[in-house]
């Protein structure tokens, strides 16, 4: 199998893919995919999930390898849970990060500084490029894919909604790129323990100067780029942003230790704000299927990190809920 078909010709599943290169920026430009089950691109009823991992935009500790626990909980050996089978790949994604004290780059290595000194908009232009590669190389269709991420892994995916798929402008940037092609956009979102508010969760934090320090080296000092670039400033279901939105799934812990319920709640308000309507959790609701954009809230369990690693089928767990409301939608409306 070529490292960008599309197709599997043999029966050894799950099928694991590593490495692919989707850019050439640099060498954390790359991602890999986990097939299930033979993959048929021309099946629109089943959704690619794809994941972008956390780390306050700079841990290189936190990779694309995060996702692996919460697959093996949605495909468990020997049996298929009922959202299984809805899902027809997994992508989970590296990018570009910034510059971390503790993680400087290699000296006089030009290739580790092109992948550890990014800034914004950086990392959310890489994620934009990802889609645009699995859409071309994978036929991961407009609408047709559930966008998860996990801390600023979340951040990410919802400034992928706010600009509607279109690539992010540096601060003072006044000429309009031109685009030379759209990017696949997602019917779901799921962000996990997400940094929604970045002014907010400074001001929370501060006695613990750790966060301004990952916010500056990300975002640059301007304050009024933190309050821009935050998901709570974000304009989510409408015309001209994101109108393949159809639900965002807030998943998060009371036990998070890093980044406070109060950014979900956050999140949740503004969102309602804007006229999403909020969906009871574990509840059947499919008579308000397609009326209007819908969010709903998942309480975990564990620290910030346990969701994801440690307690992968806190992660799991989030990304059933979309696939089962997804599905239960597609059916009602086919």
């Amino acid at each position: 199998m070529t490292s960008t078909s599309a197709t599997a010709d043999d029966d050894d599943y799950p099928k694991h893919i590593s490495n692919l290169p989707y850019s050439t920026y640099s060498y954390l430009n790359t991602l890999d995919i986990i097939l299930p089950r033979p993959y048929d691109r021309h099946d629109a009823s089943k959704f690619w999930v794809v994941y972008i991992h956390g780390g306050a935009w700079r841990d290189p500790r936190k990779t694309k390898g995060g996702i692996y626990p919460a697959f093996n909980h949605l495909f468990p050996p020997y049996s298929q849970p009922e959202a299984a089978q809805h899902i027809a790949g997994i992508a989970s994604l590296n990018y570009r990060l910034s510059p971390h004290p503790g993680f400087p780059p290699k000296p006089g290595d030009d290739d580790d500084a092109a992948a550890r000194t990014a800034r914004h908009p950086d990392h959310v232009n890489d994620i934009i490029d990802a889609l645009r590669w699995l859409g071309s190389n994978w036929g991961v269709r407009n609408g047709g894919y559930i966008l998860v991420g996990h801390s600023c892994g979340g951040t990410l995916a919802l400034q992928v909604a706010m600009s509607d798929g279109e690539k992010w402008h540096r601060a003072g940037e006044t000429v309009a790129r031109k685009e030379d092609h759209k990017t696949p956009m997602p019917r779901a979102i799921v962000p996990v323990e997400t940094i929604t508010d970045i002014p907010a969760i400074i001001s929370t934090h501060a006695q613990q100067p750790l966060y301004e320090e990952f916010v500056v080296a990300a975002f640059g000092k301007d304050q009024e780029v933190w309050k821009t670039v935050s998901p709570t400033s974000g304009s989510f279901g409408t015309e001209k942003s994101w109108k393949e939105g159809r639900l965002i799934v807030l998943a998060h812990s009371r036990e998070d230790e890093l980044v406070e319920w109060e950014q979900c709640d956050m999140m949740l308000n503004a969102l309602k704000e804007q006229g999403w309507r909020e969906r009871a959790a574990n509840k059947d609701e499919t008579e308000n299927a397609g009326k209007r954009p819908e969010v709903t809230v998942v309480e975990l369990e564990g620290k910030h990190d346990e969701v994801f690693w440690e307690k992968g089928g806190q992660l799991a767990k989030a990304i059933e809920v979309a696939v089962q409301v997804l599905a239960s939608e597609s059916s009602v409306s086919g």
